[in-house]
């Protein structure tokens, strides 16, 4: 995984691990987890959340699923970046573009969605595939 020079960014909810997220459009230097955005077209997206779990593992109460919750610092892959991002239904594959589904996962843009990332590899619902984050765009 590569790190562009992305700046301290917090989350402004609840963020699951390698998601689609989004500029918060309240809070100064935060994210939200991305969501389908009208028409399910897909929103434009800034980058990819980090793809570790926000608690230690094996601890009581430690949740696999959550990169960050609010407030929390939360690490952000951002356009050029190489990362994980975690398939929706019914999942990718290599060379498609992908645009979020309405949890912030990454599934294959149709013509007319706002694309995000492109797949370098196949996953499948639930599975973590390696993606290029891409400049926002109209597929």
């Amino acid at each position: 995984m590569s790190f562009n020079n992305t700046p301290p960014v917090v989350a402004g909810g609840t963020i699951g691990v390698a998601r689609f997220v989004k500029p918060s459009a309240v809070d100064d230097n935060a994210i939200l987890q991305g969501t389908s955005g009208v028409s399910n077209k897909g929103d434009a997206c800034v980058g990819i959340s980090q793809p570790w779990q926000r608690d230690t593992p094996g601890l009581a109460g430690s949740d696999d699923t959550l990169a960050a919750s609010a407030g929390d610092q939360c690490r952000m892959f951002s356009v050029g970046d190489y990362c994980y991002l975690e398939a929706g239904l019914p999942g990718f594959v290599h060379g498609d573009y992908l645009k979020r589904d309405p949890n912030g996962m990454g599934i294959k843009g149709l013509t007319g969605d706002i694309v995000c990332a492109i797949a370098w590899q196949t996953a499948t619902n639930g599975q973590r595939g390696y993606v290029q984050i891409l400049v926002p765009r109209i597929l």
